[in-house]
């Protein structure tokens, strides 16, 4: 085939939108936005891959350290997550931000970026709240002790709830600008 016929059938498909230039005119007319989504999608789930990853790291951590002969009788976090609702019932509501950061994650993943933020800011306060505890069960008894100190388990705990609290933020900030009232004058 010459170049002319080459040139000819270029033309003649320019005139037929092929998918994904029907997916560029049905997002606000332009290729550029559709460039963006795909940015905000790729980040989208960047953002909630680090939040699982650190929450799933955290659990193989120590999540605090209390007073007595052995300060790692009750820091493992895979531990805690599965017995720690036990705090519920003597006042330690920091357990809560685990279903609170799930259902965060759950709505993130859903684009309702405005139920992720409001659940993991309540989960991320809750999870805050136990730097306020002073001490806890260590016994069926129940025996309390004294909380010594807090291992990397919750540190990174912390941090998943912020990362998804940050890219629920980014998220809502994105849908936002590509919304179309965004260009109404």
């Amino acid at each position: 085939m010459s170049l002319i016929g080459q040139e000819q059938k270029l033309e003649a498909t320019d005139n037929v939108p092929d998918s994904s230039h029907r997916q560029c005119l049905s997002i606000r007319g332009n290729c550029q936005v559709k460039a963006m989504t795909t940015g905000a999608s790729h980040a989208r789930i960047a953002f909630l891959s680090v939040s699982v990853g650190l929450f799933l790291i955290c659990l193989a951590c120590d999540g605090y350290y209390v007073e007595g002969p052995n300060p790692r009788a009750w820091a493992p976090a895979i531990g805690l997550l599965l017995l720690g609702w036990i705090g519920l019932l003597y006042g330690t509501f920091a357990w809560l931000g685990n279903p609170l950061i799930l259902i965060a994650a759950v709505m993130f993943w859903r684009r309702r970026y405005r139920w992720a933020i409001a659940f993991s800011a309540v989960a991320l306060m809750l999870m805050l709240s136990f730097l306020l505890v002073r001490t806890v069960v260590s016994s069926e008894a129940p025996t309390f002790s004294r909380v010594t100190g807090y291992g990397l388990g919750y540190w990174l705990w912390i941090a998943s709830a912020s990362v998804l609290l940050g890219g629920s933020l980014w998220g809502s900030a994105v849908e936002r600008s590509l919304s179309p009232s965004a260009d109404a004058p």
